[in-house]
């Protein structure tokens, strides 16, 4: 897990009391008022050790690596079905999320929540600012929804997502955060936020599949890292492809009138069950960012706000 969530502003979800309890969110590194610019992160394990003790259940991440937080590294497409979706049809749709993707010619990722929907994860080189890359994940929600309206939504009213998937692009906004990979979830069952290959999206609905008690076995029996490559993928949102996402030419590229005509669901089986069964391997790495290792801290426990809050001698940051 350290690699998915060393040196980023975590948002966390605490449980003292156990995840059936009373629970809270946290952002930043004491409960009182905190200064604008401080971050709470974690970059060893004896830190993450240190939430695990201090009852943190959840951990969301920005999509910054510090210190530089004016310039995500990363994008997250939020897939939320409507309640009444079925597997079938929520796969077909991250199918296609994915095709349009490629299509921009970005290299995406795909993860389960813990929840009922999935994050489709783009790494890019943090050259855009906050709002470039929130307007960009807009465009391609916005896209999905104008193309196939009877599958797709980018509006986040309740009303307006029945039957649908909503596609929510605000988790690309500056200090939103989403859940980070091999995050355990505070919900029934004790589910886990994640990675998979693209392969492993089949016919099987993965979403209560993965546990705090199953994914010790998974890691176990993996050959290769579902998530081969991210770390090394090297691509940016280039003003090319902020035009295609906005503009026609985009839309004549991807023969979306062709798609459109055939059953979308049965063009994106067919697509999957011709591609060979893969199961790749998620074995941890000893860098959690690359090129940098983590800087050596130990854990304090702070006592002044009648509560354990959990300090790490690196949790603050400062950006330039």
């Amino acid at each position: 897990m350290l690699p998915q969530v060393a040196n980023r502003p975590l948002t966390l979800l605490r449980c003292p009391g156990g995840a059936g309890a009373k629970c809270f969110y946290q952002r930043h590194p004491a409960s009182g008022a905190s200064k604008k610019g401080e971050y709470l992160f974690v970059n060893s394990i004896p830190a993450l050790v240190g939430l695990a003790q201090n009852g943190v259940v959840e951990m969301h991440t920005w999509g910054v690596t510090l210190p530089d937080a004016r310039h995500p590294d990363r994008i997250t497409l939020d897939l939320d079905p409507d309640p009444g979706l079925s597997w079938e049809e929520l796969r077909a749709a991250t199918l296609l999320t994915k095709t349009l993707l490629d299509r921009l010619k970005l290299k995406s990722f795909l993860k389960t929540t813990g929840g009922k929907g999935l994050h489709v994860v783009v790494p890019i080189v943090p050259r855009l600012g906050w709002d470039e890359v929130r307007n960009f994940s807009r465009s391609i929600a916005e896209m999905l929804a104008k193309e196939w309206p009877d599958v797709f939504t980018s509006k986040m009213a309740k009303q307006k997502r029945t039957g649908k998937l909503f596609v929510d692009y605000l988790r690309n906004a500056e200090a939103a955060s989403a859940v980070a990979a091999y995050s355990p979830r505070a919900r029934p069952g004790a589910t886990v936020s994640t990675p998979l290959a693209w392969e492993e999206l089949d016919k099987t609905d993965l979403r209560a599949k993965f546990t705090v008690r199953s994914v010790p076995r998974r890691l176990a029996q993996l050959r290769h890292d579902p998530w081969r490559g991210y770390f090394t993928t090297r691509q940016s949102v280039t003003a090319a492809a902020l035009l295609r996402a906005e503009g026609e030419g985009f839309v004549g590229s991807f023969h979306v009138a062709d798609v459109a005509r055939k059953n979308l669901q049965a063009v994106l089986l067919e697509q999957v069950g011709a591609q060979p069964h893969v199961v790749a391997d998620a074995s941890p790495r000893h860098d959690p960012v690359e090129g940098n290792s983590p800087r050596p801290g130990f854990d304090q426990v702070d006592h002044s706000q009648g509560e354990h809050v959990v300090r790490h001698s690196q949790l603050l940051c400062s950006p330039p």
